[in-house]
């Protein structure tokens, strides 16, 4: 039997929501499932057909296992659909979010500086000459030369702000919590500073230069 259907515990939810799985055994072995999702505050329910349990019910053991078994299913399917939000909101190649999720963020960024009066900073960036990386080393050393900037990018601003791959060579840095208007600027030159570094690419050493935009 099957516990709960794919279709039935997948179909409203979206991709990456968290589940709450409790599972439990009645003292006529009737075996019942209950997985609540918080995001959309519903619950998802069902009951082990236990005709297929009889013969077993004097088998704690083998009972328990496969209540087990149908867990360890529901968590591979919490996990898919961690995988498939990474998908969706994250960049493939350098693993930052991309420009859906930063809209996200900047909305929420938004709304939370209208209610609280906090300053929300964005600053918008492209690599320079970047084609020639790509024309003259090839596009593997591009990716490389991407990989590299989004490092160095995460490691110039803090954990709250959110870097983001907007396609190409173009990145964006959203700044939330903002407490004076030259906080972005000062951001922007610690950017930089983490950028100059040459970065060694198929054997030659070659210098970084972004444009920023804030």
């Amino acid at each position: 039997a099957i516990l709960i259907p794919e279709k039935e515990l997948t179909r409203n939810l979206p991709a990456g929501s968290e589940v709450e799985v409790t599972l439990e055994i009645d003292a006529s072995r009737n075996v019942r499932a209950e997985v609540y999702v918080p995001l959309l505050d519903e619950t998802f329910e069902a009951t082990y057909d236990t005709t297929n349990y009889r013969q077993r019910a004097k088998d704690p053991e083998a009972l328990t296992a496969q209540v087990e078994k149908e867990k360890s299913r529901l968590e591979s399917l919490r996990e898919q659909a961690d995988e498939n939000e990474q998908l969706a909101l994250h960049d493939p190649l350098t693993g930052l979010a991309n420009r859906r999720l930063l809209s996200e963020r900047l909305e929420r960024a938004s709304l939370l500086s209208q209610r609280t009066g906090s300053r929300v900073g964005l600053l918008l960036l492209d690599v320079d000459r970047f084609k020639e990386v790509n024309d003259t080393l090839g596009h593997p050393a591009g990716d490389a030369l991407l990989e590299v900037v989004a490092r160095r990018l995460i490691s110039a601003v803090r954990p709250i702000d959110v870097v983001a791959r907007l396609g190409g060579d173009v990145f964006a840095v959203l700044l939330t919590d903002v407490e004076r208007p030259t906080d972005a600027i000062e951001v922007a030159g610690r950017v930089r500073a983490a950028l100059a570094e040459p970065v060694r690419l198929e054997g030659v050493l070659m210098d970084v230069d972004v444009s920023i935009g804030i």
